[in-house]
């Protein structure tokens, strides 16, 4: 006779997280740290409508992440696998294809000190059912002098069946 063993896997959890970060230089000296504390910074708010919950919370005391950016021309790779967003929507795995993440990016650099913009983007897409995927998007910032550098930001997204519908602490 056998257990009858069964997965219980209904909710859908999805994961991105940050692998590479590039400073390219477009004008001038590019985007770059102005002295001790003005170093720019690259910060990121991802939002889904349809996760019940997610990490950062958008209604929390910082909805954002922010990781330092790379000095002009230099390129980073991430190595700690830096979690843009996570989130679970109840029941996403029931039926096909799955629940969809409705996923609004908003991410700006500034300085650390003082949070101004030197350039934004504002994204969206969706990601549907469970999969592997991956991201890459560019951000233009103009620093007080005119330098200008292109900060391209990616990585992977992991959307993937679990069976709590919450966070571990």
């Amino acid at each position: 006779s056998r257990l009858g063993f069964t997965a219980d896997l209904p909710h859908l959890r999805l994961n991105i997280i940050v692998r590479e970060m590039q400073n390219i230089v477009v004008s001038g000296a590019g985007v770059d740290s102005a002295g001790f504390g003005q170093e720019p910074w690259v910060f990121w708010q991802i939002q889904s409508q349809a996760a019940d919950v997610s990490i950062p919370d958008p209604s929390g005391e910082t909805p954002y992440n922010a990781l330092p950016a790379p000095p002009p021309g230099d390129t980073w790779d991430v190595p700690h696998a830096n979690g843009l967003y996570q989130g679970i929507i109840e029941h996403g795995c029931v039926g096909a294809p799955g629940a969809t993440f409705d996923v609004t990016l908003d991410s700006w650099v500034a300085r650390l000190t003082d949070n101004v913009s030197m350039g934004s983007v504002h994204l969206t897409d969706d990601v549907q059912g469970h999969g592997y995927y991956t991201f890459s998007y560019t951000l233009r910032a103009t620093d007080d002098a005119g330098n200008v550098s292109d900060f391209v930001i990616s990585g992977d997204a992991n959307a993937f069946c679990v069976g709590k519908p919450h966070f571990d602490s």
